[in-house]
């Protein structure tokens, strides 16, 4: 029983040692992952405070519209 557990165990720790990322990279991962979630929640804020009416257009034109190349 003491043989399979110590294979397991190299086994394990081969494993381990594949999937072993250096230490840059992986800060340079959490990094731009980071500045992802920082640049999407600036665009998704950046005019949050202004209105909608911005061309002119509102929903019932489009609604007039599809009623007219309906009929």
């Amino acid at each position: 029983m003491s043989v399979s557990t110590t294979k397991n165990t190299i086994t394990t720790d081969k494993t381990r040692q594949a999937m072993h990322y250096p230490d840059w990279q992986t800060l340079f991962l959490w990094g731009a992952v980071l500045a992802l979630v920082v640049a999407a929640i600036g665009m998704r804020l950046y005019h949050l405070g202004l209105p909608f009416y911005r061309d002119g257009y509102d929903e019932g034109v489009y609604c007039q519209t599809l009623r007219l190349m309906s009929a």
